[in-house]
């Protein structure tokens, strides 16, 4: 049986880049709970390997948008996981060969988005993380459950600096796509969101570019394809 790479997503346009031969992707839809509930009712025989991927948000001022991260761990709830050395360093050869600006990092994993520069640098202060997201934790505890391989691969989209508007925070279906009548709503409630929004998707385009490129060059199961052989 062919084994696929479990790539864990937050969003549909995280999907829709990732997706190819030997990928089997799921989202969250910015709802962590119900990731986990998905991940706990595929069968990890399936399964190669889990990778988290998509978008994190800067812990540290060395992390513009667009810098890719990969995770050497993640730390939630008191709890650590670590990446598979393996996978961190098949994925570091391709970034360097690829001449992707990337950093190997340590994660922060959260159930609710940080949305604020002064609790960002507290989380970082916590946990000594990098990067935040809302799914390395939950697929890094599928995998360890599991005996499989585990690693991720994100791009930074809102530096430690940046604020993030209140719209983002139900800017999402349950399926990962943009409710754009959400985001609409809560802008008539409060247009003052409108220019944090903008500097929002701009740092977001530039992650989901870098992202982009990087895949472009990983080619089917993210080039993990080795693994089937070894676990």
């Amino acid at each position: 049986m062919t084994r696929s790479i479990l790539i864990v997503t937050g969003i549909a346009r995280e999907a829709a880049i990732v997706e190819g031969p030997g990928i089997h992707a799921v989202r969250s839809g910015a709802d962590t709970p119900a990731l986990r509930r998905a991940l706990a009712s595929l069968d990890p025989k399936d399964f190669a390997a889990v990778i988290s991927f998509g978008l994190a948000g800067g812990l540290h001022a060395d992390h513009p948008p667009g810098r890719i991260a990969i995770g050497r761990d993640v730390i939630a709830g008191g709890m650590r996981w670590s990446a598979s050395p393996e996978i961190v360093a098949a994925l570091e050869r391709a970034l360097k060969a690829g001449g992707h600006d990337h950093a190997v990092v340590s994660f922060a994993g959260v159930d609710e988005a940080v949305m604020q520069p002064a609790h960002k640098r507290a989380l970082h202060e916590k946990t000594g993380a990098h990067a935040v997201d809302m799914e390395s934790h939950a697929a890094a505890a599928y995998a360890q459950t599991h005996g499989l391989p585990f690693g991720i691969l994100r791009a930074i989209c809102d530096p430690v600096t940046r604020a993030l508007p209140e719209v983002a925070a139900t800017a999402l279906k349950p399926d990962g796509s943009v409710d754009y009548l959400a985001v609409a709503k809560g802008l008539a409630r409060n247009p003052f969101q409108i220019p944090s929004l903008i500097a929002t998707g701009r740092d977001a385009n530039a992650a989901f570019e870098a992202l982009r490129r990087c895949r472009g060059g990983l080619g089917a199961g993210l080039g993990l394809g080795f693994l089937a052989a070894h676990f």
